[in-house]
């Protein structure tokens, strides 16, 4: 069996950007350079964000990349620098080359190069639906068209196709993709243990419940939600509590505005270190995304961090919370619904507590690199070639 030693990657982005893809992006490639294999990463150089040294077995190649829409990278194929970009993969011999997520531009790049190359191409999918972030009629169409036509052809020409929930392989079905396979993501457990935690907010509030939401502030994230159920909440309890919202983004001034006059405070965009710093301090977790996207990184930290959870029962939430053991399963993502979790948790230390204990447990058991590294290994050295 032929040894695997060095692995292409195109992530839609890396480091520093913060999200979900980007986390599993950076510790999939430390986990793999982590086993001596080589690691390239051929990622978008955008005006705003600097370029991250390499490390250890990880080398990283920048394209240029404009950002018509937030966190929607398109690399700029018309200029020679793009080009001159790609030429710098030439040299190397891979094994495999991986891509993430059908909608970004790069990974139909990356179809053509891993077609052209003649190399194994694995395609990592992070989607549960068409894409919906902007809510528009006119982005639902073209987002449905794309599916219909590029993200299809991903589907069926990737040598193989994983599947990072099991939401997103009933959502790869509907494109005749039945052979997907399922690969959780891990989490970077002893980096978090790690992180001591951060009382700076706790230390204004010393005897108030904290209701922490981390992430990026777009509609389908449901921020918007999760401050309408505060409002539903009795005054007796919204004394007692103060929600904590982490991140940015283009909704943040409508959810400042709806915010006004309850005990909701913004933090900011923070680098991942102080998000888990925050979280290790908090009391209870909102999750209260919409769908369309898989397995939450956000959740899952906030699980780790011994929150108790309350979540809609999207972006993979109904795979790890059990209700009523490792979180609050709300029945929707209406206010309603969330605030009548919160009033039973609000109410009650020692089920907050226990909650979540039970949610770190179940992280710590269930979500490890180590054997998403020895199953991505497997499905590589699987392919005929």
């Amino acid at each position: 069996m032929k040894k695997i030693s060095h692995i292409l990657v195109f992530p839609p982005f890396s480091a520093p950007y913060i999200g979900g893809i980007v986390s599993h992006s950076e510790e999939f490639a430390q986990a793999f350079a982590a086993r001596d294999i080589k690691v390239t990463m051929f990622v978008p150089l955008l005006p705003s964000l600097p370029q991250v040294r390499g490390i250890h077995n990880i080398r990283r190649i920048y394209y240029p990349a404009i950002e018509p829409i937030l966190h929607f990278p398109v690399p700029k194929v018309w200029t020679l620098a793009f080009w001159h970009s790609l030429r710098q993969l030439e040299p190397c011999q891979y094994d495999c080359v991986f891509s993430r997520t059908r909608f970004f531009p790069i990974t139909f790049i990356t179809m053509l190069y891993a077609k052209t190359k003649n190399i194994p191409w694995i395609h990592i999918e992070h989607g549960t639906d068409h894409v919906q972030r902007l809510g528009t009629p006119a982005t639902k169409f073209f987002s449905r068209l794309y599916d219909a036509t590029i993200g299809r052809l991903v589907f069926k020409y990737a040598n193989e196709v994983i599947a990072i929930s099991p939401s997103v392989h009933i959502f790869l079905k509907s494109f005749g993709r039945t052979n997907s396979k399922i690969i959780h993501r891990g989490l970077d457990c002893r980096a978090y243990e790690s992180i001591s935690p951060d009382y700076s907010i706790r230390s204004h509030f010393p005897n108030k419940t904290l209701i922490m939401w981390a992430g990026r502030m777009s509609r389908w994230k449901g921020v918007h939600n999760s401050i309408k159920a505060i409002a539903l909440l009795p005054r007796a309890i919204r004394e007692q509590i103060v929600l904590v919202l982490i991140g940015d983004g283009e909704e943040q001034a409508q959810l400042q505005q709806l915010s006004k006059g309850l005990p909701v405070i913004f933090s900011g965009s923070l680098s991942r270190e102080s998000v888990i710093g925050l979280l290790k301090s908090s009391d209870i977790f909102i999750h209260s995304s919409y769908e369309g996207g898989a397995l939450s990184t956000a959740l899952l930290e906030a699980m780790f961090c011994k929150n108790a959870i309350v979540a809609t029962p999207h972006e993979g939430a109904p795979e790890v919370i059990v209700n009523g053991e490792t979180g609050f399963l709300a029945d929707n993502t209406s206010p309603q619904s969330i605030a009548q979790c919160l009033k039973i948790l609000a109410a009650d230390k020692d089920l907050i507590r226990a909650l979540g204990e039970r949610a770190h447990d179940y992280v710590q058991k269930n979500f490890s690199w180590g054997e998403a590294v020895n199953r991505y290994l497997e499905v590589i050295q699987s392919i005929d070639r």
